[in-house]
């Protein structure tokens, strides 16, 4: 487990929750530069198309941390798009 953009406001919340004793790989950097060159697949509540059962090793899969009091409609398919 990764956690990107690990930083700053992120990383004050999670470490109040105790994130620092969490067993996962944390990077400063945005999860494109992280993994650079490899298929990302987002996983969002707005898709279109439903996961299938069959997942790839070729794939990193990419579950969104984007929390807001009022979530946006279509946030995590529109930077999915990018």
């Amino acid at each position: 487990l990764h956690l990107a953009s690990y930083g700053g406001r992120v990383q004050e919340a999670l470490e109040k929750i105790g994130g620092k004793a969490w067993k996962v790989h944390r990077h400063a950097e945005p999860i494109e530069r992280v993994f650079e060159g490899q298929r990302l697949v987002y996983l969002t509540p707005d898709a279109d198309e439903e996961l299938g059962a069959e997942l790839s090793h070729e794939c990193v899969y990419v579950v969104g941390g984007i929390v807001d009091r009022t979530p946006a409609k279509g946030l995590s398919v529109r930077r999915a798009s990018k």
